[in-house]
């Protein structure tokens, strides 16, 4: 890196850049397969050198080495440095999630300014940002309200019931034991990293019809349950209900249900869908729409072919 002088090297428009780094990293191999995922990670936050993609994981022995060194560097965070009992207590899961917005700055496009817990029958968790109207801004950084209210709902067909603060603080309080979660518990840690996609998304304060509403969150939530498993390692997690999450997450469950059927009677693999559409919506929620049914007929046409 070499400073430079602002007056005389403008700085690089963040989106542009965003957009450009994700057509150099994707090169379609056999299969769909991204043969260019290697160079998707930071080396500085993840505290690798090489990421599993890399070819040397076809080495054995490298692969082995390289686990070991890697095991204990997986997590952003150690919860146990925030968690004194068993499972956090709202004020810890506070300082966990301030913690994580101070380390993951591009999760929080103008950082996180709070992090509070709400009785609320509307909502799981809650993603609001300020912003000024005459000039068509953000203000403030990100506020993330989790509710506390049970929530009656159906796993596998049978009654139950669900509370996003406490399964949070469970899920928080299994990993500092080195515990696996259950499925409600890693839900709501999916849940969580939903509402920080809305928090890294870099588009200006918009008005939604219920439509581009819909479609804005659809999408949001397909990505979410693709990707909260890197969310929940710097967590000091592992994933081991994706599957499930995939086909019965409890948010926008029958939207999700409906999109993941539209790409599948396209020929389409999801993991390709998260690569093309990730990066629109943290760029754009207003054109999310079109660009979904961009790509859905871009590649229909392919398949037909």
């Amino acid at each position: 890196m070499v400073q430079v002088r602002v007056n005389r090297y403008p700085a690089t428009d963040s989106t542009t850049a965003n957009d450009l780094g994700e057509k150099a990293t994707y090169t379609v191999g056999k299969g769909g397969v991204n043969t260019s995922a290697m160079f998707r990670f930071n080396p500085g936050k993840q505290k690798i050198i090489f990421p599993e993609t890399h070819p040397y994981f076809n080495n054995k022995e490298v692969v082995k080495k390289l686990s070991e060194q890697g095991k204990a560097s997986d997590a952003l965070i150690n919860l146990k440095d925030f968690i004194k009992g068993d499972e956090p207590t709202n004020n810890e899961v506070k300082n966990i999630l301030s913690k994580y917005a101070e380390l993951s700055p591009d999760d929080f496009r103008q950082g996180l300014d709070k992090v509070g817990f709400a009785k609320s029958r509307s909502y799981l968790m809650q993603h609001s940002m300020a912003y000024k109207p005459s000039t068509n801004e953000w203000v403030r950084g990100s506020k993330i309200s989790i509710s506390t209210h049970t929530f009656t709902i159906k796993i596998d067909g049978k009654l139950d019931t669900f509370n996003a603060a406490d399964e949070l603080k469970g899920a928080l309080g299994a990993i500092k034991k080195g515990e696996k979660l259950t499925f409600k518990q890693e839900y709501s840690v999916e849940s969580l990293w939903h509402e920080i996609l809305h928090a890294k998304t870099k588009t200006k304060p918009t008005n939604f019809t219920n439509v581009t509403r819909q479609e804005m969150e659809t999408v949001n939530q397909f990505v979410a349950r693709h990707t909260y498993g890197d969310f929940l390692k710097r967590l000091g997690g592992t994933a081991q209900h994706k599957d499930k999450i995939l086909s019965d997450g409890l948010g926008y469950q029958r939207h999700v249900a409906d999109f993941r059927k539209l790409l599948k009677d396209n020929g389409i693999d999801e993991t390709k869908a998260v690569e093309a559409l990730q990066p629109k919506l943290l760029s754009n929620y207003g054109t999310i729409g079109r660009e979904t049914k961009k790509f859905i007929n871009e590649n229909k046409k392919k398949s037909e072919d």
